[in-house]
């Protein structure tokens, strides 16, 4: 007679069963479903040059997800199912504009022995370098002044080169500063140029006239007035 009270074999192949999936890390408030994989990839950002780009964010949505390193890479983890699509935002650092659309990636499980997928990304400089060249004639040895700083001095023959930096479209004003000669003409002369969207050799000229010194005053002569026979 089987006593009911005991539990019968297969209710304790139940129990042992639910035991070792427990055991082995199961969590029954979870189903399987639930668990999304992940799919690696990189990011590499990079300039109008082609150099790496460094501290350009990568987002989604309001989350940061990281920022390049000095080689311009960022490498990443996304959740989601195979064929999702993710917008990644995308903000460059500052002197560079950042890109207008967002960065789509595609989550692909490709074969174990391939590289995780990796995406490139531009950062566009806001701020230009050019060489300018100026020549100034008659202006030796002259400095070159960026608003009020000094940023070079001409040579013996009025020559110099200057590396200026501005924002696209801006107007750039370089100044031959002359008070120390002010034998020239025009005194402290302006050279204007409008920064282009791409860096630059620029030439600019200006031409001086050198003021002529007074011929000296010769000495008025004493003429001794001619005194005559008295009568």
């Amino acid at each position: 007679m089987i006593d009911p009270r005991r539990p019968s074999a297969l209710a304790l192949l139940g129990l042992s069963a639910s035991a070792l999936l427990l055991g082995c890390g199961g969590d029954a408030t979870q189903p399987a479903s639930a668990i999304r994989p992940s799919f690696p990839l990189s990011i590499t950002a990079r300039g109008e040059s082609r150099e790496p780009l460094a501290g350009v964010q990568i987002s989604l949505g309001a989350e940061l997800l990281g920022t390049t390193d000095g080689h311009g890479l960022l490498r990443l983890e996304l959740e989601g199912a195979e064929g999702d699509r993710a917008e990644l935002g995308v903000v460059c650092p500052p002197s560079f504009a950042s890109p207008a659309s967002p960065l789509v990636v595609g989550l692909r499980h490709l074969s174990a022995a391939s590289a995780p997928p990796s995406f490139e990304v531009e950062c566009a400089a806001t701020v230009r370098s050019f060489v300018v060249g100026i020549s100034a004639e008659h202006g030796a040895r002259l400095p070159i002044l960026l608003l009020t700083e000094p940023i070079g001095q001409t040579d013996e023959l009025g020559v110099a080169h200057v590396l200026v930096r501005a924002p696209s479209e801006e107007n750039v004003s370089l100044t031959l500063d002359t008070r120390a000669r002010p034998d020239l003409l025009p005194q402290n002369p302006t050279l204007t140029f409008v920064a282009s969207d791409r860096a630059e050799l620029l030439l600019l000229e200006q031409k001086f006239v050198e003021k002529k010194a007074p011929p000296p005053r010769r000495p008025r002569l004493q003429i001794p007035q001619q005194i005559g026979p008295r009568g």
